[in-house]
């Protein structure tokens, strides 16, 4: 969510605070690189909305079935 921000609200890149958050070659492989628009903000934001709205439905289907056996 910080590096959402940090895109959106147009952060210097070359910052210390800012390259901590940007993704390295391990930490992050596969989740920031569903799409791959020229726009930085678009990717940022459709790459980390395609990941919230896929850990929304999971979240959804496990508090169901949570709340079925409880």
């Amino acid at each position: 969510m910080i590096r959402v921000l940090l895109t959106v609200g147009g952060a210097n890149p070359a910052n210390g605070i800012t390259s901590f958050f940007r993704p390295g070659p391990i930490r992050w492989r596969g989740a920031s690189r569903i799409v791959h628009a020229s726009d930085a903000k678009l990717r940022v934001l459709v790459n980390y909305g395609i990941a919230a709205l896929f850990w929304l439905i999971v979240s959804s289907i496990l508090a169901r079935i949570v709340r079925r056996l409880g």
